[in-house]
């Protein structure tokens, strides 16, 4: 599957994150942050990066409407906000670089 995306696509990023989670910006500012590290010189290219799930007992009632007053990221806190985390020791995306690119899994 990395195979395919990496000869397919040009990315810094790709990575891979079950269907049944939800990821906020968090996500995406700490890559960028990483980025920005090895850019600068602080990390070295070659990183090691891991997160954690809250879990989200999801009601009937947390629903998500496109266009509606709560923005996607506003639904997203709010649910993270209800949940607890997952066992401390599970992992649930890893972020590496390979050949000057960051990667996940």
């Amino acid at each position: 599957m990395y195979e395919y995306a990496f000869s397919h696509f040009e990315s810094d990023f790709y990575g891979y994150v079950n269907a049944d989670i939800l990821l906020d910006s968090t996500v995406i500012a700490s890559l960028q942050q990483i980025q920005r590290d090895i850019d600068a010189g602080r990390i070295e290219s070659r990183v090691y990066a891991v997160g954690q799930r809250t879990n989200v007992q999801q009601e009937m009632e947390d629903k998500y409407v496109k266009g509606g007053s709560e923005s996607a990221e506003a639904f997203v806190m709010r649910l993270l906000l209800k949940g607890h985390r997952y066992w401390d020791s599970a992992v649930v995306m890893v972020w590496w670089m390979v050949n000057g690119r960051i990667t996940t899994s």
